[in-house]
């Protein structure tokens, strides 16, 4: 990964999963580390990876947690170095948009 930037991918649509794994593999010095539906599971990534850039769905239906608890937990890690959090959703809430990026993400 020396020089890559290093990517997570947080969702549960299978379909979205492909697309962004399809895009990150055409383009250079991308390295992804992993792609999980589990917000449990992303923020043991995170500590084993060191992520750069974490693709993050809000809402994770098919999966196991959500966004919104999994940036929170994020921000309490120990980590020097905070990962830019890009957020995809389909959740249309003024709320839930500001609380995401209260809580770190873009």
């Amino acid at each position: 990964m020396d020089g890559e930037l290093a990517v997570l991918i947080v969702e549960d649509d299978p379909e979205a999963s492909e697309a962004f794994l399809n895009y990150l593999s055409s383009v250079e010095d991308v390295c992804l580390v992993s792609i999980t539906d589990d917000a449990d599971k992303a923020l043991e990534c995170v500590k084993d990876f060191a992520p750069d850039v974490i693709i993050l769905d809000l809402e994770l239906h098919r999966g196991s947690g959500n966004g919104i608890a999994f940036l929170a937990s994020l921000g309490k890690g120990s980590s020097d170095i905070a990962p830019y959090v890009v957020v995809t959703t389909h959740n249309t809430s003024r709320t839930t948009h500001e609380q995401s990026r209260q809580l770190g993400a873009t």
